[in-house]
């Protein structure tokens, strides 16, 4: 969600994320509590980055943030900015706003405005901002950096590249994250906090996400091999998602000063295992076509705009058509092997907290 367009309907389909933010809730409910507001501050300011439509961040804010911001500060103001990239779904989010927070009365003095922008650049004033989060966003990039035309072993995802392919796109994925870091450290007041979860691997554990976007890769090759869509649909489509060490991230933190790890008895930086709720209930149910749709649901609630963009600019003929046969077929490709093609997998989980 970093860089990419989500599909309208994300907060809905996307069941392994709302997983991933319940598995946070509490840590960030914690946060709320530890992060340095002063009685003089004018408000308390908090940055929401990759919100979508909405619904899940603004779940967490209600549940988790404001009831523990209200415990400390009753009556000073709150101030909310939702971030995400400009085509995303703005409507949606202020009517789920308006619904969540504005019109259950819960939340009095609650304010809150939007940024359509890169995640790489400024988004606010320094020195301004108490809380950050960010969950399942910065595993996302605008741009290979090199031409797509030059994947030569069919890959559409970053898992299936060559190794000097990969090793180009985690120098990218590591300056990305520097200059992200650098941006929000700048945002953030002295004692501020940050938390953030973006995929992650680690040497005895795939990815999370990464079966899914297996599944879509596998499911493309298939209706090009049997001739059912276009070989334009295999070269003009790839899936911009790539995750990473916690050295590399421990890297990245260690050239910013004033940013530290929070450590306490509860969280540590580190990659962890995101829960696939669709596996759980698989596992309960044995439906595998129940499955298999879901798994389907969730990565091209994800991807699907990003996949119709790219077959319109191949020129692929009936792109809603060609788009609605790849959900199809990963339905069916996911359904074939759960515990291969589920969200189950790796993520980073990240605090920070600016000493200075």
């Amino acid at each position: 969600r970093c860089l990419g367009e989500m599909d309208n309907n994300y907060d809905e389909k996307s069941a392994p994320q709302a997983g991933i933010q319940a598995t946070f809730k509490e840590y960030l409910a914690n946060l709320s509590h530890d992060c340095k507001i002063s009685e003089t501050d004018s408000s308390i300011k908090l940055m929401s980055i990759g919100c979508s439509s909405g619904k899940n961040d603004i779940s967490l804010l209600t549940e988790s943030v404001f009831p523990v911001l209200r415990k400390r500060f009753p009556d000073k103001p709150i101030e909310v900015i939702f971030v995400d990239v400009p085509q995303n779904n703005w409507a949606g989010l202020f009517n789920n706003a308006a619904t969540m927070i504005t019109a259950t009365g819960k939340w009095p003095n609650v304010t809150y405005s939007a940024y359509g922008g890169s995640f790489l650049d400024s988004i606010t004033m320094a020195n301004t901002v108490h809380l950050i989060f960010s969950f399942s966003c910065l595993h996302w990039f605008s741009a290979l950096p090199f031409q797509q035309t030059d994947i030569t072993n069919r890959a559409m995802n970053t898992q299936s590249l060559s190794p000097p392919q990969r090793k180009q796109i985690d120098e990218q994925m590591t300056k990305n994250l520097t200059e992200f870091l650098q941006q929000r450290e700048k945002e953030l007041r002295v004692g501020g906090c940050l938390l953030a979860t973006f995929d992650g691997e680690a040497a005895d554990l795939v990815p999370n996400f990464s079966g899914a976007q297996l599944a879509v890769e596998v499911a493309i090759q298939k209706l090009v091999d049997d001739g059912t869509v276009d070989k334009k649909v295999e070269t003009a489509f790839f899936m911009n998602n790539a995750p990473r060490t916690i050295e590399q991230v421990q890297s990245v933190v260690q050239t910013i000063p004033t940013l530290e790890f929070i450590k306490d008895n509860s969280f540590e930086t580190k990659v962890t295992v995101a829960p696939c709720p669709l596996l759980n209930d698989f596992h309960a149910t044995k439906d595998n076509t129940k499955f298999g749709q879901g798994c389907a649901d969730t990565v091209m609630a994800t991807v699907r705009p990003s996949l119709e963009a790219a077959l319109e600019v191949a020129g692929v003929a009936n792109v809603k058509g060609v788009a609605d046969a790849v959900v199809a077929e990963t339905a069916n490709v996911s359904a074939s092997d759960p515990e291969k093609y589920s969200t189950r997998g790796g993520i980073v989980q990240l605090g920070l907290r600016k000493t200075a």
